[in-house]
């Protein structure tokens, strides 16, 4: 402790006058010789007091003792030779308590407080031996009782260390007493307690026939009790009590040692004081040690992120750690309370499982699913230690997270496998489809190349072809649509849409092609919505042609286009192979079929529902399917919003007509083959056709030959068809009819092609009819009608 220079001079008065009064107070126990003490206070306080505030104190020991002295007995000479040698005691005892006892933490352990006991031994016998040697020298004691007053003065220094300094050591250490403001009532208990034991042993209120016992083992357990429930502290102040009251009634002639010789009874009273106070604050320490041991061993498993607990054999708990607490909330105190096993393992079956788990101490670990506090199940893993005293350690883990973890990875190796195992169906499916036109076409071209043209084989070998190819057309455009939906790069060109006519004219359409079909259409009204109409044919085609493929000869389809519930409905019912219950729920998902393998009885990728449903979406619309099971028919429910009918509602569908017109057309394509096919398809239809196999060639053509249009493919060498085209609106032919003709049809490359000058945008395969309708309805140019 550092002091200031005033502060420091008001202790050094403090502790001398301390030292003073208790030393007055102690000689009037003196019995061998009025300058020895067994009751010698002075010596705790001083050695307390240079712990405490240092070394620097020893002026006020060496006043105090001389005072003490020099108002006593002696001459000023003797006073200063004790005066000394009580100094050098406190100086001895002080300075070895450091070296050898931790200073003023030599009362923590009980390692430290045995080595204070030994420190203050030697400066006993320093301070006795100049001090009788004072006495002797000077003639104030004889030398026959030298050994006498040599004893007496050193037990007395030695008891007054051990019992005094304690006290202030331990209370100046920390002010506050925890147990004492915890424990109020039980602590005036044990006050009243170490009191009347000590008036009953030492006191004389013993009966008369108990005194000539030896009870003073009477005092070990009040002392004991400070010592386990209030500590260090307490414990010190019971001996300090006890020793003032076993003083004062021996010296009155009661207690178990007033029978000895007044010169006797002192000394072996201290001495048992003292060997009190010693066994007091050891068993105080190991409490202590204890305590803080436990405090760490919790501070430490409650900052590990698993769930601890201890326990002993009978499953009584003993202590659990906070992440015990938080994943089950259950504390140490209120599992204290009540049956923990039954509580978390309500099941009596399955407690006698986890119980014999627990008592066999096995090595790894065991998955254990707990009932929580409030009622949750909570799935852990546990493994189980046994102490060498049979105490038991669990550490569990909370797996629930892991669990999630493993059934989701589970779920995706699943989900994985059926992906990897529809993409090989879709792409062996693929391959069928792709082949079985292929093969139709191929045997076709083969039956044409062989027989006459008029020939009905040959008529029906080109139809065939034709069906074929438009079947091969309609499954890329599907695919290439399901990969626009999927990364949002179609868009719908919206205006208002009679649903029912839309429904009425697919269904016309389809059964032509198919007279031995019943197909029947009940949409008499009209049912308008906003809508791109040939997307909306695309969805009723899909439907329609799913229908067809999956109904029998001799079933039947409906498609019915109605208002219900302010919802424009259409529908599309067939009586054929309906649906399996398992697969109704993930019928529109991308590749999902019902039967396949060699022997299914209608073929397809499994991309239609999924690109209808898209569709549907897109219109803000919605669609469900229906079915009884397999062989009962299916129903597909499509509802859109409604809106309100146009103005100009009127059907109005002119189809084109008139007389045919000639045309200049200039084909640029660097593919010889369909350059040439598209040639001859321009002349029989009665146009003038002239080509170029490159871009340089076919601008050159352009700008030379004036054509009333250009069919330009856009992958050209030398100048690709972008290129052609500015460089043809730059040369100032603006009225030349441009179409690009490309395997791309995305709304990028529409509006790239019609940045470059294009007035159409055809992809391949190209339409016939829609090269013929835009050659048919382009207006004659008056520079080129004299040619």
């Amino acid at each position: 402790m550092t002091t200031s220079g005033s502060a420091r001079w008001a202790w050094l008065a403090a502790l001398a006058v301390a030292y003073v009064l208790t030393g007055k107070l102690g000689l009037l126990f003196a019995s061998v010789h009025a300058s020895a003490t067994a009751v010698w206070p002075p010596t705790g306080i001083a050695l307390a007091a240079l712990l405490i505030l240092g070394v620097r104190m020893w002026p006020a020991v060496a006043v105090g003792a001389f005072l003490v002295n020099v108002t006593t007995a002696g001459t000023v000479l003797t006073s200063l030779g004790i005066a000394l040698g009580n100094t050098l005691e406190a100086v001895i005892g002080a300075w070895l308590v450091g070296r050898l006892a931790g200073g003023r933490a030599a009362f923590e352990r009980p390692r430290g407080i045995f080595a204070f006991a030994a420190a203050v031994v030697p400066g006993a016998a320093v301070a006795a031996t100049v001090g009788v040697a004072s006495l002797v020298l000077a003639g104030y004691a004889p030398r026959a009782d030298a050994a006498a007053i040599w004893i007496t003065w050193a037990l007395g220094d030695i008891t007054g260390a051990l019992i005094v300094a304690p006290l202030l050591v331990l209370w100046t250490a920390d002010h506050r007493s925890l147990a004492l403001r915890a424990e109020p009532i039980e602590a005036v208990a044990l006050l009243l307690g170490v009191v009347g034991v000590a008036l009953i042993v030492f006191g004389g209120l013993a009966p008369a026939a108990w005194r000539h016992y030896p009870l003073s083992f009477l005092a070990i357990p009040p002392l004991l009790w400070a010592a386990v429930r209030f500590g260090r502290r307490e414990a010190a102040t019971a001996v300090v009590v006890l020793m003032a009251i076993a003083v004062g009634g021996t010296m009155r002639g009661f207690g178990p040692f007033a029978a000895l010789p007044p010169t006797h009874a002192l000394l072996v009273l201290q001495s048992f004081v003292a060997t009190m106070a010693l066994m007091t604050l050891v068993v105080a320490a190991l409490v202590r040690s204890r305590e803080r041991e436990h405090s760490l061993l919790q501070a430490i498993i409650d900052r590990i992120p698993v769930m601890i607990t201890m326990y002993e054999a009978n499953t009584r708990v003993l202590r659990l750690n906070r992440e015990f607490e938080r994943l089950t909330g259950w504390s140490t105190e209120a599992a204290r309370g009540v049956d923990l096993m039954a509580r978390c393992y309500p099941d009596p079956a399955y407690r006698a499982e986890i119980r014999a788990y627990m008592d066999s101490v096995r090595e790894g670990w065991r998955d254990v699913v707990m009932t929580t506090r409030d009622g949750q199940v909570l799935e852990t893993s546990w493994s189980n230690i046994q102490l060498p005293d049979d105490t038991r350690i669990g550490i569990g883990l909370d797996v629930t997270e892991r669990r999630r973890t493993e059934a989701d990875r589970e779920r995706a190796r699943a989900d994985a496998e059926e992906a990897s195992r529809i993409k090989d169906e879709f792409f062996a499916m693929l391959g069928h489809e792709l082949r079985n036109p292929l093969g139709a076409i191929t045997t076709a071209l083969h039956v044409i190349d062989t027989g006459a043209p008029d020939d009905e084989r040959s008529v029906q070998a080109r139809e065939i072809v034709a069906r074929q190819v438009r079947h091969l057309v309609r499954l890329v455009d599907d695919l290439l649509d399901v990969t626009r939906l999927a990364t949002g790069k179609i868009t719908l060109g919206r205006s208002p849409v009679d649903l029912a006519a839309v429904a009425r004219r697919v269904v016309a359409g389809l059964a032509a092609t198919m007279p031995t079909r019943h197909l029947r259409c009940e949409a008499d009204g009209s049912v308008w919505i906003e809508a791109d109409e040939t997307r909306l044919e695309q969805i009723l085609n899909n439907l329609l042609g799913n229908a067809v493929k999956f109904t029998p000869a001799g079933g039947r389809v409906t498609v019915a286009a109605a208002v219900r519930d302010g919802l424009a409905e259409l529908s599309v019912a067939d009586t054929g192979a309906g649906i399996a219950a398992d697969l109704l729920p993930r019928i529109f998902e991308l590749f999902v079929q019902g039967q396949t393998g060699l022997h299914r009885p209608a073929t397809g990728l499994g991309i239609g529902l999924t690109l209808v449903k898209r569709l549907v979406d897109l219109h803000g619309g919605r669609i469900e399917a229906a079915s009884e099971g397999p062989g009962r028919g299916s129903v597909f429910t499509v509802r859109f919003p409604l809106r309100p009918a146009p103005r100009d509602a009127a059907d109005a569908d002119p189809a084109p007509g008139g007389a045919r017109v000639r045309r200049r057309v200039l084909i640029v394509e660097d593919n010889d083959d369909a350059r040439d096919m598209l040639r001859h398809l321009l002349e029989r239809t009665g146009h003038e056709v002239h080509e170029a196999a490159d871009g340089l060639t076919g601008l050159d053509r352009a700008l030379a030959l004036r054509p009333d249009a250009a069919v330009i493919d856009i992958g050209l060498p030398g100048l690709d068809g972008y290129e052609v085209a500015r460089r043809v609106r730059a040369a100032g032919r603006a009225g030349m009819l441009l179409i690009a003709v490309t395997g791309y049809g995305q709304a990028g490359d529409r509006q790239r092609s019609g940045e470059a000058g294009f007035d159409a945008h055809l992809t391949k395969p190209v339409d016939p009819l829609a090269l013929e309708t835009l050659l048919v309805n382009l207006p004659l140019d008056p520079r080129r009608t004299g040619r």
